[in-house]
């Protein structure tokens, strides 16, 4: 008769028995996570590819277009970027052992793809200050001296 089943039969559990089931489960469930993860990446970047279409059509629309769907695409960007950042904070906090060259992509691609979505909201929806208008266009936005 082996252990399990003397335990079993004695009606009761010891500590190895629980420890181990427990051991099993936390296993299951970090194989599950890391399915989900790569799932969760993989979709992420079918959604970008979708955005990068809109994002170029954002960009050559008239100011009075963009005006009227600007809300959508923030709010669209906006979930890209969050969705971005748990990948990064997942990548960067979870020890995994997860490689996204089963997808396709490198973790480079996927941190290149988070930057990018950053910039993207940065040239869309933070103001540039003064310097920073300065520091990019320079002389283009001073006002023209006058002539003597």
């Amino acid at each position: 008769m082996t252990r399990a089943t003397l335990s079993v039969a004695e009606n009761s559990v010891t500590e190895a028995e629980l420890s181990s089931v427990e051991e099993a489960l936390r296993e299951i469930d970090q194989e599950n996570f890391k399915k989900r993860f790569l799932a969760s990446i993989s979709e992420w970047f079918l959604v970008l590819r979708l955005y990068r279409k809109v994002e170029l059509s954002f960009l050559t629309l008239p100011i009075e277009g963009r005006e009227k769907i600007q809300h959508r695409h923030r709010a669209i960007l906006s979930t890209l970027m969050s969705y971005g950042e748990v990948i990064d904070t997942t990548f960067k906090e979870c020890s995994l052992e997860v490689s996204v060259s089963v997808l396709g992509y490198s973790e480079d691609q996927v941190f290149a793809n988070i930057r990018f979505l950053r910039e993207k909201y940065q040239q869309w929806y933070e103001p540039m200050t003064n310097e920073e208008s300065k520091a990019l266009f320079g002389d283009i936005l001073s006002e023209p001296s006058s002539i003597a």
